[in-house]
């Protein structure tokens, strides 16, 4: 279903929950290797982009132990491994 959400559907993965979140921070926080994936890939999904606390999807991600999911962020989607998060 996110496969033609995001490739066929055009859906605009850039979009933000109230406290900032996109749709990559929340997979990278839940561990979906293939979700983030896709919206890197096929989605074109800023790697970067932080919530409103300064959180990224790297730093989530690496927050809960997905080292998949944080090899995905930094060898395929370039991510900047050295930003740190506004709370420490």
């Amino acid at each position: 279903m996110c496969w033609v959400l995001v490739s066929d559907g055009g859906a605009d993965v850039s979009l933000k929950k109230n406290d900032g979140a996109t749709a990559l921070l929340i997979a990278s926080q839940e561990g979906y290797v293939d979700v983030c994936r896709l919206l890197v890939t096929e989605g074109g999904a800023d790697v970067d982009q932080m919530a409103s606390d300064g959180a990224t999807p790297l730093s989530i991600a690496s927050q809960y132990g997905y080292v998949d999911v944080c090899r995905l962020l930094v060898m395929e989607g370039g991510a900047d491994f050295n930003h740190a998060k506004c709370d420490g």
